[in-house]
This record gives structure tokens, sequence and C-alpha cells, in this order.
């Protein structure tokens, strides 16, 4: 294995262009470690804490895997304090041979690469784009202070962070989104590499997101690049759902993915490194999903109530135990029950459920478990409640007309809603190591 890399590794290196693009360019620097043999294994690790890449080429047989594993063992670097980018296939290699090492290697971070040759302008967002000047110093290091501390990775010291603006700054890539009154909400930056750019350095401050600022940011940064001749791209952690899909808005579209492994700390879980909320926030996250849950079965009982609201009586009706009077529903009151209810859950989606959203992925599976079973115990609630509220319309005798309406409000209000919340957790129930 030579400790150098020549014209062959970066030809070696076009197959995988997107999602070894960082590769290439940490290659064109100086790194702690290079091994290469120009042809099927290109191993790479430029410093610590940045993880080790670990380039093979597409169906990798057995013999050449085992041989990247014997190179990352022999440059003592399955210590549990490196991690390592590399293909799915490599990943679960590596992973099922440290275990014969007694190594509990796992898959720490899912990544995707994107490309945006065409952006798509989002939706407007208060203020502009500013480029990062000597004046955003302090205020560029703490954005790269909270990038790194929000996402778990590659995190140092505040003085190398500094060391980082600095360098951001006087290459004139680095910019704020500055709302109306000037403040920094969002940055962004472009770092050109051969006929690619990457985007990378996307942050919001946690009191800023959701105003579309971020998405604006790397929209004008994207078209920036663009503008001088580089196709933009970038990495995402695939596990955030919510960035992957600001990201497609703006016109990224997937084009490979790779993964990041290690052995997970103590502070750390399986996907991404993202910090488990605390005690704490799941009390906070459980209440505010009983008060959306109260919320909702109060308004399910206003909706029904409505739909009584007007009924016509068409007759009487008698049966062995009971007799009483039956009721046509009035079709303005019935629609308008429908349209409060499931008007409720539209808007409460944009204002609570798609916030809410964001953080399942981050919860532990216990936690999530019990948010099934609140959520379904809230239904069954639901139902009982709505089954007292007709009781006390109605009484015993009384029936509403066409019977399967009733029923459709009675059962088909706490099935919706159950099927609705379960959907929202279950298709953020990013489980590790699913691929394999």
């Amino acid at each position: 294995m030579d400790r150098f890399v020549d014209e062959r590794d970066f030809k070696l290196l076009d197959s995988d262009k997107y999602t070894f693009f960082v590769l290439r360019r940490i290659l064109g620097g100086e790194c702690a470690l290079i091994a290469t043999d120009h042809e099927k294994l290109i191993v790479c690790h430029s410093a610590d804490p940045y993880p080790v890449w670990v380039w093979t080429p597409d169906g990798a047989e057995e013999a050449e895997m085992e041989r990247a594993y014997q190179e990352l063992k022999q440059n003592d670097l399955l210590d549990g304090k490196h991690t390592f980018n590399l293909k799915y296939d490599l990943a679960e290699y590596v992973i099922k041979r440290a275990a014969k090492d007694r190594l509990n290697f796992s898959i720490t971070m899912n990544m995707m690469a994107y490309d945006c040759s065409d952006p798509i302008e989002p939706t407007p967002a208060e203020g502009s784009a500013h480029q990062c000047t000597e004046e955003d110093f302090e205020t560029l290091v703490d954005f790269i202070d909270g990038f790194h501390g929000d996402t778990g990775v590659d995190i140092q010291t505040r003085d190398v962070y500094e060391g980082h603006a600095r360098r951001n700054i006087d290459e004139g890539r680095t910019f704020f989104w500055k709302d109306a009154a000037g403040k920094p909400v969002a940055c962004c930056k472009y770092a050109p590499n051969g006929e690619m750019a990457g985007i990378n350095l996307v942050y919001t401050p946690p009191t800023e997101r959701r105003k579309h600022y971020a998405e604006n940011l790397v929209y004008y940064v994207t078209k920036l690049a663009a503008s001088e001749g580089y196709l933009p791209m970038l990495y995402t952690n695939a596990d955030y759902v919510a960035s992957n899909e600001c990201y497609k808005k703006i016109g990224y579209i997937h084009r490979g993915s790779l993964c990041t492994i290690g052995i997970p700390t103590s502070d750390s879980h399986d996907i991404g490194f993202r910090r488990s909320p605390n005690m704490a926030q799941y009390l906070k996250y459980l209440l505010q999903e009983i008060g959306y849950l109260l919320v909702l079965n109060l308004v399910a009982l206003l909706a029904g109530g409505l739909q009584y609201v007007g009924k016509r009586f068409t007759g009487e009706h008698w049966n062995f135990l009971f007799g009483g009077s039956e009721y046509s529903y009035n079709p303005f009151a019935y629609l308008g029950g429908i349209l409060l209810f499931f008007g409720f859950i539209v808007l409460i989606q944009k204002k609570y459920v798609s916030r809410f959203e964001e953080k399942i992925p981050d919860f532990h599976g216990a936690f999530k478990f019990l948010m099934i079973l609140v959520m379904l115990l809230s239904n069954v609630v639901m139902f009982f409640c709505m089954i007292m509220e007709a009781l006390l319309v109605l009484g015993l005798g009384d029936e509403m007309e066409p019977e399967f309406l009733f029923w459709v409000t009675i059962v088909g209000w706490p099935i919706i809603s159950a099927i609705y919340m379960l959907v929202i957790i279950v298709r953020n129930w990013h489980v590790h190591i699913t691929r394999f």
C-alpha cells in the first residue's frame, strides 16, 4: 500500500463523485494517513476528530473487504475513537468482522448525497442573504459552535471554531440570512472542489426555525455556486426527514448513499450521534402529546354535537326493548361537524404535529411505544365520550337516520385520528441498520 495519491486514485473516485466528494477534497491536502493500492482500496484520515474515509469499488469481493479491514486494524484505527465513512456493503462486512474481534461497531449515521442542477425558488422569507464579513466574526463562531453541537459531529473547542470562522470569512463563500431587523438567523457556505461545490454549514438557531430562512439561504448559495460554473452538492443525515424534504423542495436530487460506522459512546445513540432527549424533555413531549389529544377529543365532542343541530323528526320506532323517535341529520350541520373536526386536524398539523414529527427519530423506542399507547387510549376515550354525548342528546330510545352516518362519526373519527397519528410515528421510526 502506497502512502501517496496520484491521478489513478482521483480517477477511481470519478465513479463515486457524489458520495466521495469530500474524500477527493481531503486527498488534495495534508492527511494524517493515506493508504492506497490505486486500484481497489483507498484509506484516508485527515485528522482527529474527523472520520476515516474508506473507498472500495461497488461489488467488492470478500477478500477485498477483509483487506480493507486489516488495513484499518494495522493502522490502529479500530480503537473505538475513530469513525469511518464507507459504502453499505463494506460497512456490513466491517461490523460483522469486528464482532469476531469483540468490537461493537454499528452504523452511527446514514448519509445521502444530493446535487442540484436546476434550483427551485422556495417559499419567500423576510430578510435577505449577506456575505459574512469581519463584523460577523463572533456571530459566525457562535453559529459554527451551534452547528456542531446540534449535529453532534466533529465537535471541537471554540478556539478551533474561531479558526474556521476566520478562514470562512477570508474565503468569502460563507453567508448569513439576516431578517428584516438585520439579525443573522441562518448560515450556509459553499466550497468548490473540481467541477462541484459542496454546500455545508447549514444551520439555523432553534428559535428561528420553521420560518424558511435556511431554505432561502441554501437556495441563494446554490444559485451563486451554479452561477460560477459549479454543480452544487451536499450531504445530509438521511434520518433528518424534514431537512431532506426541504432540500428536495428547492431542487436537490438524491444521487447516492453511504454511512458512518463507529462504536457508540455513552452520549450518543445508534443513528447520527443525535442527542437523545433527557427525562425532563421526554416528560415535556409526553405532556404536549396528552394536551394535543385532550384538545382533539374536545373538538370531536364539539363537532359531533354540531351534527345534531337542526335534526328533523321523521317518525317513531319500536322494538322489543325500546321505543322512541327517529331523526334525520341537517346536512349542513353534519357537514359542518366534519369540517370542524378535520379542519382542526389540518390546522394542528401545521402548528404542532409537523414540529413534533421532526423530534420523533430522536426518541427512544420505549418512549415511542408509550406515545402509541397514550394515543390509542385517547382514541378509546374519544369513542366512549361520543357515545355518552349521543346518549345525552338522544337518550336510549331515539335514533339518527341514516344510521351509518351516525356510526361514521362515532367510530370513524377515533379510528381515522388514530391511524393518522400512528402513520406519523411509524414513518419517522428510523431503525438502526435497516438496510441490512
